[in-house]
């Protein structure tokens, strides 16, 4: 289902920037829940939304949202675009994110997509360095997820139609 394209504000890099400068704790902290914010404007009402869900907006790829583990305060999801390359079904980001709900924070948890998003990173001059991998990928994830939000992506849950008007059968006199 094709969503309608509206503007989104985005706060401007500089505010991030400012953010990277001081790699503390405190500050990465913040860009966690910046990552919630913007994973819930992406999916109002996350925590009830179906475990698998297109958006699908017109000249960009669709997004998928497929949930891969719940718990009470935390779940577990992939986020990617599938792109055809040579026949060919790649996924591109394939991003595994973690949501904290209690403290509404989000995570990008890293594994061996991280290490290809570092390589990649690393060839632009970017520190791939072990203090700064989890800044790198959740700041890359931040500026993601607003990309989403520019091209219009949307998750929300269809409502399906009441089944209490089913037919019952009578039975014959």
């Amino acid at each position: 289902m094709a969503t309608k394209r509206h503007r989104v504000q985005v706060s401007p890099w500089f505010q991030l920037e400012h953010l990277f400068r001081k790699r503390e704790f405190a500050n990465l902290m913040a860009i966690y829940e910046r990552n919630f914010r913007l994973l819930s404007d992406l999916a109002p009402g996350l925590a009830e939304l179906p475990d698998t869900l297109i958006s699908q907006v017109e000249g960009s790829n669709d997004l998928h949202w497929q949930v891969l583990d719940r718990q009470r305060y935390t779940t577990e999801l992939m986020l990617t675009h599938y792109l055809d390359v040579g026949g060919e079904r790649i996924a591109d980001p394939d991003l595994r994110i973690r949501i904290y709900h209690d403290t509404r924070q989000v995570e990008m948890m890293c594994d061996v997509v991280c290490d290809d998003l570092l390589e990649v990173l690393a060839r632009n001059q970017v520190d791939p360095g072990v203090q700064a991998r989890r800044w790198t990928v959740n700041l890359f994830l931040n500026r993601w997820l607003e990309y989403c939000l520019i091209q219009g992506h949307r998750f929300v849950a269809l409502e399906l139609p009441s089944r209490c008007a089913q037919r019952t059968k009578t039975p014959a006199t």
